[in-house]
């Protein structure tokens, strides 16, 4: 049990469930037809990190100090600002271009730097407008804002 306390996977469980919990209460305010997605989502948030937590304190979680000091801590701070910008630039592009351009737009800039092949970069963002465009929109009717690009142009 002393392992699970230095673990950051462990309380990383705890935080997602309480981030589960909190969006769970919230979301029952809501009208019924508007909280069933919001429900199921935080319900299987929950339920997965519940999960995660339960199985890391029954079967024990190893924690290697020795790795962790021994990391090199200006290649972690250069991989965390990357990574942090990555996600910058995500968010950046959804406010700009919008979802349905934003999140394939993303994804193909993402994979393409990453060493990802055209194709599969490509085969990827279709599949996540597909999803985006059918799923989202259409079919359970989440109106995304549109870009400040396409605003600005009036279209």
């Amino acid at each position: 049990m002393n392992a699970a306390f230095r673990s950051p996977t462990w309380w990383t469980g705890l935080v997602l469930a309480g981030v589960g919990s909190v969006f769970w209460v919230l979301a029952l305010e809501w009208e019924t037809d508007r909280k069933i997605f919001p429900l199921f989502g935080a319900g299987f948030l929950i339920l997965f990190a519940a999960i995660h937590t339960v199985v890391g304190l029954l079967r024990g979680i190893e924690v290697k100090v020795e790795q962790i000091i021994a990391a090199d801590s200006q290649s972690l701070s250069r991989d965390r600002a990357k990574y942090f910008l990555w996600v910058f630039g995500f968010f950046g592009l959804l406010v700009l271009l919008g979802h349905r351009i934003g999140v394939p737009a993303f994804i193909i800039f993402f994979m393409i730097s990453s060493g990802e092949r055209w194709l599969i970069a490509l085969l990827s963002a279709f599949v996540m407008w597909a999803f985006v465009f059918l799923i989202l929109e259409n079919t359970v009717n989440i109106l995304f804002p549109t870009g400040y690009l396409f605003r600005w142009l009036g279209l």
